[in-house]
């Protein structure tokens, strides 16, 4: 079925360079009936408040072969400098190719790794430096943007559960 979603993506829109979908993991570590593509969504959102632009994220993702063929030169090979999804993304939005986060392309993953903090910072250091690196190299200027009242917006709904929160445990 994944196949079938990603053919009938590409062949819906000529324009569409790159799909990617969400993923159902453990809300918590531990409970191993509660599964959700919270996690993942949250990854989707707040990647495309962060870089400007929807991302893939690795896991789940195609790219058109013809696409892949003009930007293999092009990826960034140091896998300790950047998250590779995160660089082709934005490799082919600066080619004006556009990226699309499709719900019916879900897959299950094993959570260990969304529970570790340490591995959290750590990704969260190479998508700095991933943007760092595509605005050394020039791609970053050739993306389109979107609004900043729409990233402006997203920052607030991403933070208002953790200011509503942190609120509630002071009072």
């Amino acid at each position: 079925e994944w196949v079938d979603v990603v053919q009938k993506g590409f062949a819906s829109d000529f324009n569409i360079v790159g799909l990617s979908g969400p993923a159902e993991t453990k809300i918590l570590p531990g409970f191993e009936v509660f599964y959700s593509t919270l996690w993942s969504r949250l990854y989707f959102y707040g990647a495309k408040i962060f870089f400007g632009t929807p991302v893939m994220w690795v896991a789940n993702m195609a790219i058109r072969a013809e696409s892949w063929k003009k930007l293999d030169k092009k990826v960034e090979t140091k896998d300790r400098l950047v998250n590779e999804d995160e660089d082709l993304s934005l490799l082919i939005a600066a080619e004006d190719g556009a990226i699309f986060v499709e719900s019916r392309l879900l897959v299950r993953t094993s959570e260990q790794s969304y529970f570790y903090f340490p591995k959290y910072l750590e990704y969260f250091r190479r998508s700095h430096w991933t943007k760092l690196h595509h605005k050394h190299v020039g791609s970053y200027s050739h993306i389109r943007q979107i609004p900043f009242w729409q990233r402006l917006i997203g920052v607030i709904v991403l933070l208002l559960p953790a200011f509503v929160f942190t609120l509630a445990s002071i009072v």
